[in-house]
């Protein structure tokens, strides 16, 4: 198989793709090259993180988007205090997706003709990651509150007459009937009261290892040479006679 050289549009597909076949794709097209990097312990964990980060963005995203339209549903959007919890969450969102741009724009390419992420914006990513989501999730808890356990027990409760007359009347919104409440806050169940719901909150906290271990990872690959730069130039300004022109 022939093994052309990844460059960073190929980055920009993990990004831009969807869920599971920017992973297949690249194993499919570029065997031999993934084989090399299993075999590298020093590649292997940006090879798995790199869509790692890609995924996690997009879902962040959306639970931004899901926590905006529960919030105008309930009609609390302009509440002042609502903003500012949708305006953290969007902050969070926009973060990680300005990380995953960071890892292309820093990109390098070695000794191979393969091009490598910016480690630095790559391990920012995985610690946002662990702490973003999930507190994103209880962020959105804190906009529904009761009204995703309020809800049909399944469909049935529509197909029956009896029930679905109480459902329509209780169950609903301005601008929002029945059909379209429970529809949006049944989603919002799977997010973060299902069992998938709790997996997958701690699949994004662990996947890339415990926190310790995460976190050693950025102080390895933090640029603190341009920190201490910083550091001297500004030591380097005073003395003990007053501040050095």
């Amino acid at each position: 198989m022939k093994k052309l050289p990844l460059t960073p549009a190929h980055w920009k597909y993990f990004q831009r793709g969807c869920y599971s076949s920017p992973k297949d794709v690249v194993v499919y097209f570029y065997f031999e090259m993934f084989l090399d990097w299993f075999l590298s312990r020093s590649t292997l964990l940006w090879v798995q993180t790199v869509p790692s980060d890609c995924l996690t963005s997009a879902p962040m995203e959306q639970i931004r988007g899901i926590a905006r339209r529960v919030s105008e549903m309930n009609g609390v959007t302009q509440i002042a205090e609502v903003q500012t919890l949708l305006g953290e969450m969007g902050s969070y969102a926009a973060m990680m997706e300005g990380l995953v741009d960071a890892q292309i724009a820093t990109c390098t390419t070695n000794e191979n003709g393969y091009v490598e992420p910016g480690r630095q914006a790559l391990y920012a990513a995985i610690v946002l990651q662990s702490k973003a989501y999930p507190r994103m999730l209880e962020y959105l808890r804190e906009l529904c509150g009761g009204d995703v356990i309020q809800l049909p027990s399944s469909v049935t409760d529509f197909t029956n007459p009896e029930t679905r007359i109480d459902i329509e009347r209780y169950i609903q919104s301005p601008q929002y009937p029945a059909t379209d409440r429970v529809k949006l806050l049944k989603m919002i169940w799977e997010l973060i009261g299902s069992e998938f719901a709790g997996r997958q909150e701690q699949y994004e906290k662990f996947y890339a290892g415990p926190p310790f271990v995460v976190k050693k990872r950025m102080a390895m690959e933090y640029n603190f040479n341009k920190s201490d730069k910083l550091v001297n130039a500004a030591l380097a300004g005073y003395d003990l006679d007053g501040r050095c022109d």
